[in-house]
């Protein structure tokens, strides 16, 4: 299975691989404006958050600077956000496609607490209380 997943994917981007598990990094997005943040988006076959979460740790962050890490669980439709042109498109994914199969976001802030957001719930700009309680817990 590995071996044939890569050969058909590889091509898209970095596949790192936990047991049986596979996470294809689709895209990286470092914005000019505030150096240091990064948003990846990942294709992943993880059912369970906490492998997604353990993944998500392993990107690099710096202090006083965030990283996110988009899962989705539909290859078709997963982004590449790398070439973004905007701060909100690229590290919010504002306007991406396939926002059905984004399974949640891993968030590290500034100040080094984690947060996970449900679903496409970080992509919504105008997000409730009601929703943020409902869609984000802390971490750590």
């Amino acid at each position: 299975m590995r071996k044939e997943f890569e050969n058909r994917y590889g091509n898209l981007g970095k596949i790192t691989w936990k047991n049986d598990i596979v996470f294809l990094e689709r895209g990286r997005f470092e914005p000019m404006e505030t150096l240091g943040d990064r948003a990846y988006v990942v294709y992943t076959t993880a059912k369970n958050r906490d492998d997604m979460i353990e993944y998500a740790r392993s990107k690099p962050w710096k202090e006083k600077r965030q990283t996110l890490v988009h899962f989705y669980n539909n290859l078709e439709v997963t982004p590449n956000n790398t070439n973004a042109n905007s701060y909100t498109k690229g590290m919010l994914l504002e306007k991406a496609k396939g926002k059905a199969s984004l399974i949640g976001t891993y968030q590290k802030v500034r100040l080094g607490s984690e947060y996970w957001w449900s679903g496409a719930s970080i992509t919504n700009p105008d997000i409730s209380e009601e929703e943020f309680e409902k869609n984000v817990f802390q971490i750590k």
